[in-house]
């Protein structure tokens, strides 16, 4: 829940920085709100008996496994380079030749998802978790290129 918190307060501000911006992009600033809207309409729609949680845990299940589509990674990484002066447009220009499981653990880093979030999304094991951040941290280290420091910032701090 703190993630969608986290992008949601992320996407206020930037809403507001942008709000007379010929360039905003309503759509953009939207993804917060219908995944959230998405989850609460799970929560609602529980039963208020015997298999309420079971219900929940299959819609909950299906809603975090509908974030891991092409459609959503992609509005997801638009939302990240809007708000983030393109910085996962110039992570994949530094890095073109990465896996994909390695662009969606920067993309979910990017935008402030938990590594319990990231392993959750894209079905990773805690150990498969750590050796993709390793590896990625280490050919960010590797680089000469200008967004090192920043993009490093985003796996420094992980703990999981």
């Amino acid at each position: 829940m703190a993630d969608f918190q986290n992008l949601a307060r992320k996407n206020a501000e930037q809403l507001e920085m942008q709000r007379n911006s010929p360039e905003a992009d309503p759509d953009v600033y939207s993804l917060p709100g219908k995944l959230m809207n998405d989850f609460c309409e799970a929560r609602y729609g529980m039963l208020s008996v015997g298999d309420s949680h079971s219900r929940f845990e299959k819609r909950a299940a299906e809603f975090i496994d509908s974030i891991d589509t092409s459609e959503v990674m992609s509005a997801l990484e638009h939302f990240v380079d809007i708000t983030n002066d393109n910085l996962m447009r110039r992570f994949r220009e530094e890095f073109p030749d990465l896996p994909a499981n390695y662009y969606k653990v920067a993309l979910l880093s990017f935008a402030g998802f938990s590594v319990t979030s990231i392993s959750c999304i894209i079905k990773l094991k805690e150990g498969s978790f750590r050796n993709i951040r390793s590896k990625i941290r280490t050919r960010i280290n590797s680089s000469d290129c200008p967004d090192r420091d920043r993009f490093l910032s985003y796996f420094q701090n992980i703990r999981g």
